[in-house]
């Protein structure tokens, strides 16, 4: 993520009617990945070795993109848009 958005810091709250009081800030985007990660965990959706091999297959899918098919457009103006 740090590729295409930075590294931060970030100032990011969340929360939701479903859960009346219960706020959420963030100051790194790897906190809501973590706490996505550790929520499929703790409601039993996924164990925890299957969540880390998932996360970093899909890091690894994420880099191979960025290096092979995000690249600036050729002789465009990126001003443009």
């Amino acid at each position: 993520m740090n590729k295409i958005y930075g590294e931060g810091p970030f100032s990011i709250t969340l929360s939701t009617p479903s859960l009346p009081g219960v706020t959420l800030h963030y100051s790194r985007l790897e906190e809501i990945t973590d706490d996505i990660s550790d929520a499929r965990v703790y409601g039993g959706i996924h164990f925890r070795t299957d969540q880390d091999a998932g996360a970093l297959l899909g890091t690894r899918i994420a880099d191979y993109l960025f290096s092979h098919k995000l690249q600036p457009e050729q002789g465009g103006d990126s001003g443009d848009r």
